[in-house]
């Protein structure tokens, strides 16, 4: 059975190609036995090969956006967050009208705004999503870098967890250039807060990378329990939120 090599390991099926792991290693393999030699250059697999560059190159754009936001995927993503970008990620390249197919690129694709649409609202962390979690509406406006929520009570406004006593807001814009890998993360100072009935004015802003092609702007929101003055991190971050507000 032929064995995946590379730096990116890729896990699915497409146009009937699996690529899977087992106990030994990453594998490829196709229905009826065809061989990997045959898959690359037999010509009646020409758009099975298509489909299999296509399919390297999004888990790539993909691991580039997941590890260039560093901690704040670490702290909040579900045990299929990479599957599910990845499945954005193949609708986002179909967008790019201009290449062969084979070569359509996430960078392009994203210069249409429909697939900056697809990519906002993405929440990591299936389990604890903003639309959930976050009673409240928000202003958020993009071009100058603020995020804010007017007369916010923390014990109302958001769903807490069992055992939770505080939770940190982290509003983040990260600047990401898929050709060249290039990127720039920058946070607005955390507010952190107890989970009571205290109103407060949640007002986040931070100065927007501007010299990167794409502009991903971010919300995490951690539950901590408090004890003897010291905050915990609430079991393993389960219920945090990490979503994509804005992509510009």
């Amino acid at each position: 059975m032929p064995r995946q090599k590379g730096l990116f390991k890729i896990e699915g099926s497409i146009d009937g190609v699996t690529f899977y792991r087992n106990a030994e290693g990453h594998f490829v393999r196709m229905a009826g036995g065809v061989s990997k030699s045959r898959i690359m250059n037999d010509s009646a697999f020409a758009r099975t090969r298509e489909n299999i560059s296509e399919f390297g190159n999004n888990a790539k754009a993909a691991k580039l956006l997941r590890d260039a936001m560093g901690t704040l995927v670490k702290n909040a993503k579900d045990s299929r967050t990479s599957n599910r970008l990845m499945q954005l990620f193949n609708k986002v390249k179909n967008l790019d009208t201009v290449s062969p197919r084979g070569q359509r690129k996430i960078s392009i694709a994203l210069e249409d705004p429909v697939a900056k649409n697809f990519l906002q609202k993405f929440d990591f962390n299936k389990r604890a999503q903003l639309s959930n979690v976050l009673r409240r509406t928000f202003d958020l406006d993009p071009s100058a870098g603020t995020f804010a929520i007017n007369a916010f009570v923390p014990a109302q406004d958001l769903l807490k967890p069992e055992g939770a006593t505080h939770a940190t807001v982290i509003y983040a814009a990260l600047g990401l250039d898929f050709d060249t890998a290039e990127s720039d993360l920058v946070q607005a100072l955390p507010v952190n807060f107890a989970l009571d009935n205290v109103p407060q004015e949640l007002s986040l802003s931070l100065d927007l990378p501007d010299t990167l092609p794409s502009v991903f702007q971010l919300l995490l929101i951690e539950f901590f329990q408090e004890v003897n003055t010291v905050q915990y991190p609430l079991n393993n971050g389960t219920f945090n939120v990490l979503n994509i507000l804005n992509v510009s």
